[in-house]
């Protein structure tokens, strides 16, 4: 979530807003997606680096030989990767007088500024961009500071590319976030409550994986949860392993009066693939098309023991006409069990499958058919653009 406030201009009182993605979900889901430098004396970790080719994964997640002190370990990641994680400060115009201001995190992609956020960072309450909307970027404790520029964003992934005019800046490297596991070391840096407190660095550890989290825009997402503390303000900011590398773009954290250390982070693996389509500056996201309705969880639920369906999957309310679903042979009433051999047990999970994939990607979908059991289909993904 990010730090937003209603303000007269030129007047900042900080409070906390929730984080908006995407467009509600009733009944039935269309899925388009459905429808859907710093010091190291060890040499431990990667140093910070300027301008690199292109974003790049470095593989695997160490647990052996890592420093066996975990202070030191926080320490020697903060410095590596603070650098490169920026304050951002939005001013949404509302009326002649009044103008909505809000702060959030970001964090440095390229050394000749590209910069990934969140989406509702840079969006109103409403979770709508306006035009008009004044960005600025700060560095080194806010002492520095850029107009920044969106370049695209997408709101069904929370995900927004900025850019500012500068070079030479410092870039910290990714690492794999399918080879996460649960109980591994995490640091979170980020801005809480504002840019008071830029660069605050908490830890924790990885609390789950593949966490379905349904926002308050009813988009389903499957998230990082970590206890690392993430506050107002960290949305945009990066969640890092032990050797500093990004492992997840934090994004939400459920409501503090109701649970304590439970906290979520967007996947870096599919935070890297929007990047990269945002970055073109076409301001939209080509997203792999499937063209199916599936039936709500807990509306499926309701009638799989009527039917004698599976006990697990998700239930297919409706085709697209010329879909590639269609065009494989996927019918209404069909429960789509697997995903390229992986289980499909809930929405999120479809949701999430097909968000890890592009257009014109081939794949394969088990599903279940009353009459005549389980079949595998081969379908090519199509593509939509939100």
């Amino acid at each position: 979530m990010s730090s937003r406030t209603r303000t007269l201009l030129g007047t900042a009182i900080v409070a906390m807003a929730s984080a908006v993605i995407g467009a509600a979900v009733t009944g039935a889901v269309f899925l388009g997606g459905l429808l859907p430098a710093a010091s190291d004396p060890a040499g431990t970790l990667p140093a910070a680096t300027s301008t690199p080719p292109a974003i790049t994964v470095t593989p695997g997640i160490p647990v052996e030989g890592n420093p066996p002190d975990y202070e030191t370990t926080v320490m020697r990641v903060a410095e590596v990767a603070g650098p490169s994680i920026v304050g951002i400060y939005v001013e949404i115009p509302t009326g002649v007088l009044f103008a909505e201001t809000g702060s959030g995190s970001g964090i440095v992609m390229s050394g000749d500024g590209y910069i990934l956020t969140n989406n509702h960072v840079v969006c109103d309450s409403a979770g709508n961009y306006v035009n008009g909307t004044k960005l600025t970027v700060y560095r080194t404790d806010g002492q520095e500071t850029y107009p920044a520029r969106l370049v695209g964003r997408d709101a069904q992934t929370d995900l927004a590319v900025l850019k500012i005019e500068k070079t030479g800046l410092p870039v910290v490297q990714f690492g794999d976030s399918d080879a996460v596991r649960v109980g591994q070391l995490t640091v979170a840096i980020g801005n809480p409550a504002g840019l008071e407190f830029m660069g605050s660095v908490t830890s924790g550890v990885i609390s789950g994986l593949d966490r379905e989290v349904v926002l308050e825009s009813g988009v389903a997402m499957q998230l990082i949860q970590t206890d690392a503390a993430i506050n107002p303000g960290n949305s945009g900011g990066a969640l890092l392993d032990s050797s500093g590398r990004v492992i997840g773009i934090n994004n939400a954290g459920l409501a503090k009066d109701e649970y304590e250390g439970v906290n979520f982070a967007i996947p870096s693996n599919l935070a890297i693939r929007i990047f990269e389509d945002l970055k073109t500056g076409t301001g939209q996201q080509a997203r792999p098309y499937l063209g199916v309705t599936i039936l709500q969880d807990a509306e499926y639920a309701n009638v799989r023991d009527q039917y004698g369906l599976p006990e697990s999957g998700v239930y297919v309310a409706r085709v697209a006409d010329r879909g590639p679903a269609k065009e494989a042979g996927v019918e209404v009433g069909d429960v789509i069990t697997a995903w390229n051999g992986q289980p499909i047990d809930n929405l999120a999970a479809l949701t999430g499958a097909i968000d890890g994939h592009k257009p014109g990607d081939q794949v394969v979908v088990t599903l279940f058919r009353s009459e005549g059991g389980y079949r595998d289909l081969d379908i090519t993904l199509g593509e939509r653009f939100d």
